[in-house]
């Protein structure tokens, strides 16, 4: 037969066999898969009948193939069953309620889960802007309550009245514990029915969805973000030290008392120069990058609601009021006290003053500080510490308020340079003064600081921004025989050292001296005392 001949059926059939069997052959994988055979199983299998008893090779469950399996394989990742997309197990290994088993951890199915997290709190779409109740209007709830300081659902306001609706009166807590002053300008605040809730109200109205903050307060506050923060953070008793929480941040903070601003009305506004806004005695800068998302509303967004016609509900409400809380405590104890008495994590100031960290972009550092990954040969961060001097010595001279002896001013600032040439400690004298140092400049070298000392008064409330360690503290300056613990409260429940100094003598902890009135007396004050106790404090080892 010459080669030119066709070919014959039996070697049409040795062509075809031939290159099925290479297809399937390049295209195991595939080809064991199609005929329902692991394919990583079998690849094992077949190593090891030729003597082949080690592999590298990984299941797509992340375990070795069934026939390469040892004791210790079976000890660590189990004889579990895997299906793809869900977790491993054969049954009840598939979920675990948190606190039991091996390691206390919390884990669920995928389904199950998608259905738990199809609405969260506070989530809502314009649908929902309106709500008909009908007979079944919202009842009020307390979440949380201390004296001044209240966490309530359901809040219904209409017509110049705030409405807490309840089958159980003697269920909630006195109105003057939640609100001091109401009526004679102020609104009224009322505990109802719902049969007196729906003649009042009607069966519909307006839902402000999300958590909301109000501050009853008629005259600034420098504690007014700290105090709301703390009475909030005590619903997350899992906050750790990165400020992980699963608190919704706060959509709205309402001062119902205070103007956007400070001046009267003008008869033509449009004639009018930038008019001065209200001091609320936070910083309007500070509001945005702590809270970026927070709008702020004042006395004429508040009465706006009232003047419509229809009634709105508050989803949640975290309400503070400084005089409701003074009735509860003891004479010379802050007024802000009772939030800083419920329980919540050592950590819970830690998701604000991270994200105001954030703001100016010095997370990293803290971090490096804390891994050790900016530490030198000898294992010391090569991060300088920071000395800040908050000085007020200017305003306090023009509004007559307590101030430092001129001699110890100029000596306590040129001796605060000196430590830090000598040192290596980074230095700032930061100015209380509007045309000084500005508020960027300010808070950036807070957040840094280990050492903030001043004059007392309300400015020093900025040292709550400190980065937390052992070494953290704050100095204030006393005239003699003088003492306020409004700064020590904060300062203690955020973790961070206090100290009260008189001339040449400090005070801490179980030692500090008894609260009296405020005075505007001059301060005088030993300087390399202080300086001697910042520099023992900076020289000692973390921890101590």
């Amino acid at each position: 037969m010459r080669w030119t001949a066709p070919p014959e059926r039996r070697e049409i059939v040795l062509i075809l066999v031939s290159v099925t069997a290479y297809l399937l052959a390049y295209n195991i994988e595939t080809s064991l898969s199609y005929v329902g055979i692991d394919p990583v199983a079998a690849q094992g299998a077949v190593f090891r009948r030729i003597g082949l008893g080690k592999t590298k090779v990984l299941g797509r469950d992340g375990r070795k193939p069934s026939g390469w399996r040892d004791r210790l394989e079976l000890e660590i990742f189990g004889s579990w069953g895997w299906d793809e997309n869900h977790i491993a197990g054969d049954g009840d290994e598939r979920r675990q309620p948190k606190g039991t088993g091996r390691h206390g951890a919390q884990w669920i199915e995928r389904r199950d889960a998608r259905a738990l997290d199809s609405r969260r709190f506070g989530e809502d779409t314009v649908n929902d802007s309106f709500k008909p109740w009908k007979d079944d209007i919202p009842l009020v709830n307390v979440v949380k309550h201390v004296p001044g300081y209240t966490i309530l659902d359901n809040v219904i306001i209409h017509n110049g009245t705030v409405f807490l609706v309840t089958e159980d009166k003697t269920s909630l807590p006195p109105i003057k514990s939640i609100v001091e002053t109401t009526g004679s300008g102020h609104d009224q605040w009322q505990v109802v029915t719902k049969t007196e809730a729906l003649n009042q109200v009607g069966k519909y109205g307006g839902f402000i969805s999300g958590v909301s903050w109000m501050s009853l307060n008629d005259r600034s506050s420098n504690t007014t973000l700290v105090d709301l923060w703390r009475v909030y953070s005590s619903l997350d008793h899992q906050i750790d030290a990165q400020g992980h929480t699963n608190l919704p941040p706060p959509r709205r903070l309402i001062f119902p008392r205070l103007p956007y601003f400070s001046d009267p009305d003008p008869e033509d506004a449009a004639q009018e120069p930038e008019r001065p806004r209200t001091d609320t005695g936070l910083d309007h800068f500070l509001l945005k990058a702590a809270f970026p998302q927070l709008d702020v509303q004042y006395r004429q967004d508040w009465q706006d609601y009232h003047k419509m016609s229809v009634p709105f509900v508050f989803e949640r409400l975290v309400i503070s009021d400084r005089t409701a809380a003074a009735q509860s405590v003891n004479d010379g104890q802050p007024a802000n006290s009772p939030p800083f008495a419920l329980e919540a994590s050592r950590h819970w100031w830690e998701p604000v003053r991270r994200t105001l960290v954030s703001y100016f972009d010095r997370l990293g550092d803290e971090a490096s500080d804390a891994d050790g990954s900016n530490s030198g040969f000898w294992g010391r961060s090569k991060s300088k510490k920071v000395i800040a001097f908050i000085d007020n010595q200017s305003d306090s001279t023009k509004s007559g308020k307590s101030a430092m002896i001129p001699e110890d001013y100029d000596w306590l600032a040129r001796s605060l340079r000196k430590l830090g040439r000598d040192n290596g400690y980074e230095v700032h004298v930061i100015s209380t003064n509007s045309g000084g140092t500005t508020w960027e400049e300010k808070m950036d070298v807070i957040v840094r600081s280990t050492i903030v000392v001043g004059v007392h008064g309300d400015h020093l409330f900025d040292a709550m921004w400190m980065r937390p360690s052992s070494k953290a503290t704050l100095m204030e300056l006393f005239p003699q025989g003088t003492f306020s613990g409004d700064r020590e409260l904060v300062m203690r429940a955020l973790g961070l050292n206090y100290l009260a100094w008189w001339t040449d003598e400090h005070f801490s902890g179980e030692s500090l001296p008894a609260p009296t009135k405020d005075s505007n007396q001059p301060v005088h004050v030993n300087v390399d005392k202080v300086i001697n106790e910042i520099h023992a404090i900076l020289s000692r080892k973390d921890g101590q």
